[in-house]
């Protein structure tokens, strides 16, 4: 895809709470979406689960929610992979909306950090990934590290405490 895009949808109405905006809930469907879709394309996907017995479970994630999007928005999703070994992915997602002018905005409206691990379903058990995806991982982390905002990796949550003025 030249435009690197790797999913495609929709905000539906379902998803909308009572602010008027795509509830915090639907944000992790939309990108939990967007990965089936990387994997599918990477032969990762619900295919290989069921040839294999091995798929990939999500241990952590941390979604930052930059923009609104609303009902019927059209949204689009990037996935760059930042680190991989054996049996683990590390991972960021970028979703972008579709302006007034019919392009996808290139500053994103939320992210999702992600790491995941690759798993024997038959014994529940973390697995190594299997040989032919250490060339794509290894392509797509080399890109994936210049296309992605730094400042936006590995942040912490926290409330930045502003120094007290001396009062005296």
């Amino acid at each position: 895809m030249s435009d690197n895009f790797i999913h495609y949808g929709s905000v539906q109405s379902d998803w909308i709470d009572y602010n008027g905006h795509m509830n915090v809930a639907y944000y992790s469907l939309a990108f939990d979406q967007a990965l089936d879709s990387f994997f599918d394309r990477i032969d990762l996907g619900k295919a290989y689960m069921a040839r294999s017995q091995c798929s990939f479970f999500v241990l952590e994630s941390h979604i930052c929610y930059l923009r609104e999007v609303h009902e019927g928005d059209e949204l689009a999703f990037r996935l760059h992979v930042l680190d991989w070994d054996e049996k683990r992915l590390h991972y960021f997602l970028t979703m972008h909306e579709r302006d007034e002018q019919g392009r996808f905005h290139t500053d994103p409206a939320a992210t999702s950090e992600q790491i995941g691990i690759h798993v024997d379903m038959r014994r529940r058990r973390p697995t190594p990934f299997p040989h032919a995806l250490h060339d794509i991982f290894t392509r797509e982390a080399a890109r994936g590290r210049e296309s992605v905002d730094p400042a936006r990796i590995g942040r912490i949550i926290g409330i930045r405490r502003q120094k007290a003025l001396n009062a005296s």
